[in-house]
């Protein structure tokens, strides 16, 4: 199964981290706003979207965009997050695109 795990920087990056043995063996997509996180995750795909909140709506069109576009590449079938604007995004473009939510 592929997965999108989408997190903002500080305690959310920390607790998709702590996530990690349950996506042993799974393709597994990492997406947050800092590019130096990658390291991280070397050993998995990683993508740096801008970091946008209320007082940067610009950058959170700009996110929504990068996340667009990250999902339409990567066609995962599950998209998790641990919160913040970043996950929120990704969530909508995942139900924009017919993801469908699971429980």
């Amino acid at each position: 199964m592929k997965i999108m795990a989408v997190a903002s920087i500080g305690g959310h990056w920390i607790q998709l981290l702590r996530l990690r043995p349950v996506f042993e063996g799974q393709d597994v997509v990492f997406v947050s706003t800092k590019a130096s996180f990658a390291s991280m995750v070397s050993n998995c795909k990683f993508y740096t979207i801008p970091d946008g909140s209320r007082k940067n709506p610009i950058n959170l069109l700009l996110s929504f965009k990068v996340l667009f576009k990250i999902l339409r590449q990567e066609k995962p079938e599950a998209i998790l997050s641990t919160g913040a604007a970043p996950g929120l995004l990704a969530l909508l473009c995942g139900k924009i695109l017919g993801k469908k939510p699971s429980g």
